[in-house]
């Protein structure tokens, strides 16, 4: 007993075997040499074993128990343990410290307080061990402490596995770490470590707790089926957990907390009963490389606080969502794939700063993408690919912003049930619907390239948004359908070539839909359809080069206010059904079919449109109820300006010029009032037992009949002037009452009647100033002419013949026909500059569409993607760069001037346009003439064919105007509404490619004054009008007064 030892070695090898030492203050002590200690018991001392110094020895099958501290290593100590037995100890059943080493093989370590301790830069070797049941820890591993541990088995101990704190650094390999009645591992104080393929499960706590600045480095791990986390971090704990295997973790397979700031690489979570990895608290960390499959409650769920990153992950069949963002959670998202599942990534509940990028969403069975909650969210540059939808968005508070996406064979693309928010530059195609905008959303959906779906945008529900200047193109259906109480505003958008409608409104909220400043043309069907109770507000749009620009049908409605309507097969605006409308301010022209049509019960009131070139009827009325207000319908080469084979209409102050025929009147009824019709082949055709009322209309300039009735046709004309007409009146059969009526100036006669004709004749004026004498009527009624004159003079009809009122002033005729001409050579030159802008334009509009096209997918999304991956294989059309370029290109300024329209064509338009105005005021040809060089292109031209529609159609394109009217020119001042020989020309569309609103430039074209080729109105021999008012003074000057001196009683 040396120094209160048992027994003490100081050198030698000596050998105990099969000795029992107990009740000494310290079992054996050995400081120096080899001494071999087997099949001992050391028990109930304070100490059993105290190896220091350079002690070293071979200690094998020894029962070491219920003392004290079962064994101390330290200094240089090394001794080899190998199938001891440590248990009952008091404090540690073995402590290695102050630089110890040893080696601790194939021990059992069992019912300590702690099993083993380690600490002061000690470094044991530790394997093959089972250390178990200890009161507290099975390792406690602390102050610089290190330590090699493999292939142990440490499993139910009081309150973890193992314990590791105090910058500690041991390196762990290949243990089996389990069923610990708290936690498997603690790593605390700034503690290390390395820990490598252990398997750490079913403990009922945390596989792992990192806590304190704890850093540790986990690699290739299983940890699974604890009863609360995989990986619990908190408290600013760190570390970095690399290629590790996580499941069945009750709680988590790892959460973090409080300031965690780990980094999580190539790790495999999967089958948690709830998430793959929970982030809180004001928690960060760097998630890469790992993939989530079949959790049950999220991948990933991201709750207030937490502010992760993740990068480069995959995530397949989670259960609801892949990711769950709540609460006021953050999060960083980016260069991920979301396989399957019902959701890809879900926002709830409020959400603080929330980033997706260059993420790959596929095959998810409700949603990729569902926001359900304000934040700040950013969906940018993301594919998304075979989803039942992409992205939803619910809930009141949402303003996300939708940038930049590829969306493609998809049921829905965006579906938006509420909130605002921005959804711009993305790209869909191939989708069942891509757009879908429902319930009370308001989103600003900007800039997209809609193609290849099935519909483009479906706005439904009380849905609205605001739809600016996106690409909607070749879809199977309709390019945007609007529907219940919908009532979305799209501006700026151009919708062609989709497979029916490019636009179809079936809306019937209070809240009118809007559609503005949109090109929409080469739709195969039609350019809009609007139907069932729906009624928009259409306004300044141009629809070209389809076979219906717009059909208001089945109670449909709106109003159709500024657009440009070219270059359709069919019709221009189609009235069915029970449709009404009111059209006003459009231009409609260079049709290869009608301009307007009315069937059905179709009800219209159509207002101060101008109508031009259409190859077959400018306005045609086949059923229902029109209202044709101040419109100007011009051609200059054939067809009818006004067909009526039925129902009701209306005509009032409307200019009807170069046709055909300007009026035809088959069937229905018909009144005509205060309207022009002049410089047409015939100016009004009535026919087939048809009737019809014509009041105060002015026909004249017509190469063939000014009036023609044919059959068996009933009209009544009342207070009408014909003149300037080849026959002014000719009755081809049929009846007709023929009241106050003034027909003069008239090239073969004023009136000629067929056999069988029985018009009533009251109140007439006739006249016949022609130099060759002709006959005041001419009849083939067989003995019955007298009888016809005698009706006439009966009814006080004045007649007048050649001698009566003088012969014509021919200088004068023929100074106007001079002018004419003139007036023609300035209309070409125009419309040679017109030809020039629409080239321009169709550049222009190229050019547009395709920088859509080209902010419709991300330069860099390809990184996101499978290499494999090709948008030609997906949409057998190239995938497009986003830019910074605008969606509409320059094109000439509208308000130009006239010099700069001088510049602009090479001539001298300045003086051609005053010249031409000041001529305007000199005769009736020269105003008619202004008129038509205003609008259309000369009459030398040759008949166009219909191919050649569609380029002349460009004439009235965007981008074009006609040069304005200063206020210093007199002689373009507006004449007073309703005034006859009037006429409101309409306005003129032009389209700013840098606005988003079509120009109105009424003021610029102003209200163009037309001849009053005769205004003589009854007098009385006291010189006064009948009704009181003086007499009115022709443009041939004398006839009034020479007419009076022939007869007292004539005007």
């Amino acid at each position: 007993d040396i120094g209160g030892g048992g027994h003490q070695k100081a050198g030698g090898e000596a050998v105990f075997t099969s000795n029992t030492i107990s009740g000494n203050r310290t079992g054996i002590v050995v400081t120096d040499g080899h001494p071999s200690f087997s099949q001992n018991t050391v028990e109930e001392n304070k100490v059993g074993f105290d190896i220091k110094g350079t002690g070293k020895g071979d200690f094998q099958s020894n029962n070491i128990r219920s003392n004290v501290s079962n064994v101390l290593v330290s200094g240089d100590a090394n001794p080899y343990f190998k199938s001891n037995s440590f248990s009952g100890a008091q404090h540690e059943g073995v402590f290695v410290f102050d630089h110890g080493k040893g080696v601790l093989r194939g021990n059992t370590i069992d019912g300590n307080n702690v099993g083993i301790v380690i600490a002061l830069d000690a470094n044991p070797i530790i394997e093959e061990n089972r250390i178990s049941k200890q009161v507290s820890h099975g390792m406690h591993i602390h102050t610089r402490g290190q330590g090699v541990i493999t292939n142990n088995d440490l499993f139910g101990n009081g309150v973890s596995n193992i314990f590791v704190d105090s910058n500690a650094n041991p390196s762990l390999c290949g243990n089996r770490i389990y069923e610990s009645k708290k936690d498997g591992i603690i790593i605390t104080c700034g503690a290390t470590g390395v820990y490598r393929q252990n398997h750490i499960h079913s403990n009922k706590g945390s596989g792992v707790v990192v806590e304190n600045l704890g850093d540790p480095e986990f690699e290739d791990n299983e940890i699974s089926n604890g009863l609360s986390y995989g990986v619990f971090i908190k408290d600013d704990g760190k570390g970095r957990f690399l290629k590790n295997n996580f499941h069945g973790n009750t709680s988590a397979g790892m959460c973090l907390e409080t300031g965690a700031m780990p980094s999580v690489k190539d790790n495999h979570f999967h089958d948690c009963p709830r998430s793959g990895i929970v982030v809180r608290d004001e928690a960060f960390g760097t998630f890469s490389g790992n993939s989530f499959e079949n959790n049950f409650f999220s991948g990933v769920l991201v709750e207030s606080g937490g502010k992760p990153v993740f990068f480069g992950n995959i995530f397949t069949h989670n259960e609801p969502a892949s990711v769950s963002v709540v609460c006021n959670g953050s999060g960083t998202f980016e260069y991920n794939s979301f396989i399957g599942g019902p959701k890809g990534v879900q926002l709830v509940d409020g959400v603080g700063t929330v980033k997706m990028r260059f993420n790959k969403f596929e095959s998810a069975s409700e949603a990729a993408v569902h926001i359900d909650c304000g934040g700040r969210i950013t969906v940018e540059k993301n594919r998304f690919k075979k989803n039942q939808v992409a992205i939803s968005v619910t809930g009141d508070t949402m303003k996300p912003t939708l940038k930049s996406n590829l969306v493609h064979n998809n049921t829905i693309g965006f579906d938006v049930c509420s909130g605002k928010g921005m959804y711009c530059q993305n790209h869909f195609h191939s989708n069942q619907t891509a757009v879908l905008i429902r319930g009370d959303a308001d989103p600003e959906v900007s800039e997209n390239y809609i193609r290849l779906n099935k519909t483009g945008i479906l706005v439904t529900g009380s849905g609205r948004g605001q739809i600016v200047k996106n690409v909607i193109t070749e879809n199977a259906e309709v390019g945007v359908l609007v529907k219940e109480s919908g009532a979305p505003s799209l501006q700026g958008c151009w919708i062609f070539r989709n497979s029916k409608f490019g636009l179809h409104f079936t809306s019937t909220g209070e809240r009118p839909a809007k559609i503005e400043s949109c090109s929409v043309y080469e739709n195969l069907v039609g350019g809009t359809e609007i139907s069932d109770g729906a009624n928009p507000l259409v306004v300044g749009n141009h629809f070209w080069g389809q076979k219906v620009g717009l059909v208001i049908d089945k109670s449909g409605a709106g109003v159709v206010d500024n657009n440009k309507f070219t270059a359709h097969k069919n019709a221009a605006v189609q009235l069915l059904q029970t449709g009404t409308a009111v059209l006003k301010n459009n231009i409609i022209g260079y049709m290869d079919g009608p301009g307007v049509v009315v069937d059905g019960e179709g009800e219209a009131v159509i207002k101060n449109n101008t109508i031009l070139k259409c190859q077959k009827n400018a306005v045609m009325v086949n059923a229902g109820k029109a209202t044709f207000l101040q419109n100007s319908i011009l051609d200059i080469e054939s067809g009818t300006g006004v067909v009526i084979n039925g129902g009701m209409a209306v005509f009032k102050q409307n200019t009807i010029r170069g046709f055909t025929i300007g009026i035809t009147v088959s069937d229905g009824l018909a009144e005509f009032d205060r309207n022009t019709v002049f410089g047409v082949g015939t100016g009004v055709v009535v026919n087939n037992k048809s009737r019809g009322t014509f009041e105060k209309n002015e026909i004249y300039d017509c190469q063939k009949y000014g009036v023609h009735i044919q059959q068996d046709a009933n009209p009544a004309f009342q207070s009408n002037e014909v003149f300037d007409c080849d026959l002014a009146v000719f009755i081809d059969g049929g009846k007709g009452r023929f009241i106050s009526n003034f027909l003069f100036d008239n090239r073969t006669a004023p009136l000629k009647m067929s056999a069988g004709a029985k018009p009533e004749l009251m109140s007439n004026r006739i006249f016949d100033p022609t130099p060759e004498g002709k006959p005041i009527i001419e009849d083939d009624l067989s003995g019955k002419l007298a009888d016809q004159l005698a009706r006439n003079n009966s009814a006080k009809c004045d007649m007048i013949g050649v001698r009566a009122s003088g012969k014509p002033n021919m200088q004068q005729r023929r100074q106007e026909e001079n002018h004419v001409q003139e007036e023609w050579k300035n209309t070409q030159r125009k419309h040679s500059f017109w030809q020039q802008e629409a080239d321009v334009w169709k550049l222009d509009a190229a050019t547009a569409v395709t920088n859509i096209k080209q902010q419709a997918q991300p330069d860099t999304l390809s990184t996101a993607l499978p290499d494999d991956y090709s948008p030609e294989t997906d949409t057998k059309r190239s995938a497009f760069t986003f830019g910074t370029q605008s969606p509409m290109s320059v094109s000439p300024d509208p308000d130009m001037d006239p010099e700069s329209l001088s510049s602009a064509t090479g001539t001298d338009a300045t003086k051609s346009v005053a010249s031409s105005r000041r001529r305007s005021t000199k005769g009736g040809r020269g105003r008619r003439a202004t008129l038509a060089a205003m609008i259309m292109d000369g009459p030398g031209r040759k008949k166009s064919k219909k191919g050649d529609m569609r380029s002349r159609a460009m004439s009235l394109s965007p981008g074009i105007a006609l040069p304005p009217m200063t206020p210093e020119d007199p002689d373009q001042r507006p004449l007073r509404s309703g005034r006859r020989g009037s006429v409101n020309v309409g306005p003129t569309v032009t389209f700013s490619p840098e606005r988003t609103k079509a120009t109105d430039v009424t003021s610029q074209v102003g209200r163009l004054r037309l001849p009053r080729r005769a205004s003589l109105a009854p007098s009385t021999g006291s010189g006064s009008g009948s009704n009181g008012s003086p007499p009115r003074v022709g443009r041939r000057g004398s006839l009034a007064s020479k007419a009076s001196a022939s007869s007292p009683a004539s005007p």
